[in-house]
C-alpha cells in the first residue's frame, strides 16, 4: 500500500496523470496528508533517484587507473641537461689536457709544434706542451731534443735542471738527472740555470758542470743522424748514452779505479752492443762481461 502511494505521488510531481486521475488523487488521503508540501512542488519536476546507477558510477570512479606519468619523461630535462654538463666538461677536460710525446729505449721521433717549429725528441725523453699554444708557449721536456723554431716564434723550454727562452732558431736542449746541457746552432737563445741567465749564440755552448759557456762548432746535434759523437767526454756520460740507446744497465763501475776516465770516441745506432763495449773498453783499458741486460766494467789488471 505504501510502494502505491509512493508511486502516485512520483507519478503526480512528474505530471504523469491523466485529468481524470488526477482529480482522483487530490481526492484520496494520501494527498491530502501531504497536501501542503505537494502544493509547494506541484510546479517543479521530481528528482529521480537511481539507486543503481548511482552505485554504478561510484564503483567506476573507485577502479579508474590515477593518470600515471612514465619515469623516464618525468626525469628527461634533468638527464638532458646533465648529460650537457658531462660532454662540457669532458670537452674542457680534452681541451686542457697537454700535448705529449715519449720514446723509449733506442727510440727517436720527430714532430712539429703548432707553429711550425720542428722538433727531434732523442731516445727515452718526454715533451709535452699545453694545447691552447697562443696563450701559453712552455714546453716541458725530460731528456734531449733538437729545436728548428720557426722565424719569428717564440717559447720557453723548460727542464727540473733549467729553462731556455728561445726565438727563431735552431738548439738542442739535453737534461739527464742532474745534467744540463744547451747548443746553440744558430740564432740566440737565453740559458736560465741556478738563478743566472747566459745568452748563447752560434755554436756555443752551456754544459752545467761547468757552469759556463764553451764553443763546438756543429750544424746539428749527432743523435739526428743517429750516431753519438764523445769528445773528451766522462765516463759516466757515455755509460748513460749507451744505455739510452741498447736497454741494458751498467753495474759495478766502483770497480773501476779512475772515476774520472774521458773517453774520445763514437758509436752508431745500428751497431751491436759488443762492438760498442769492444771499443770502448780497449780505449780505456777496462774489461767487461754481460749477464742478462746488465754490463759488469773493471779495470784491466
Amino acid at each position: 500500500m505504501a510502494d502505491k502511494k509512493n508511486t502516485d505521488i512520483h507519478q503526480y510531481l512528474n505530471f504523469e496523470f491523466s485529468s481524470d486521475e488526477e482529480t482522483a488523487f487530490k481526492n484520496s488521503d494520501a494527498y491530502q496528508k501531504h497536501k501542503d508540501v505537494l502544493e509547494l512542488l506541484e510546479n517543479t519536476n521530481a528528482i529521480t533517484f537511481d539507486e543503481t546507477a548511482m552505485l554504478a558510477n561510484i564503483n567506476t570512479k573507485k577502479t579508474s587507473k590515477p593518470k600515471v606519468i612514465p619515469l623516464y619523461k618525468k626525469w628527461w630535462p634533468t638527464s638532458v641537461a646533465a648529460s650537457i654538463l658531462i660532454c662540457c666538461a669532458a670537452f674542457f677536460v680534452y681541451a686542457l689536457k697537454p700535448v705529449s710525446y715519449t720514446t723509449t729505449v733506442g727510440e727517436s721521433l720527430e714532430f712539429s709544434l703548432p707553429d711550425k717549429s720542428s722538433v727531434w725528441l732523442n731516445a727515452k725523453s718526454e715533451i709535452s706542451y699545453n694545447k691552447d699554444w697562443e696563450n701559453s708557449r712552455d714546453i716541458e721536456l725530460n731528456g734531449e731534443a733538437y729545436f728548428e723554431v720557426a722565424k719569428g716564434k717564440k717559447f720557453t723550454v723548460k727542464t727540473p735542471q733549467g729553462s731556455v727562452s728561445v726565438l727563431g732558431t735552431k738548439f738542442n736542449v739535453k737534461q739527464r738527472d742532474a745534467f744540463f746541457e744547451v747548443h746553440c746552432f744558430e740564432g740566440a737563445v737565453a740559458v736560465e740555470y741556478n738563478n743566472s741567465k747566459t745568452i748563447l749564440k752560434a755554436n756555443d755552448v752551456f754544459y752545467s758542470k761547468a757552469a759556463k759557456k764553451q764553443q763546438n762548432e756543429l750544424n746539428k746535434p749527432h743523435w739526428i743522424a743517429k750516431k753519438s759523437v764523445f769528445k773528451n767526454t766522462y765516463l759516466n756520460d757515455v755509460l748513460t748514452d749507451i744505455s739510452l740507446h741498447y736497454a741494458i744497465d751498467f753495474k759495478n763501475t766502483e770497480n773501476i779505479k779512475n772515476l774520472d776516465l774521458k773517453y774520445t770516441g763514437s758509436y752508431e745506432y745500428t751497431d751491436d752492443l759488443q762492438t760498442v763495449l769492444d771499443v770502448l773498453s780497449t780505449s780505456l783499458n777496462l774489461t767487461y762481461t754481460i749477464k742478462n741486460k746488465s754490463v759488469y766494467l773493471s779495470t784491466k789488471e
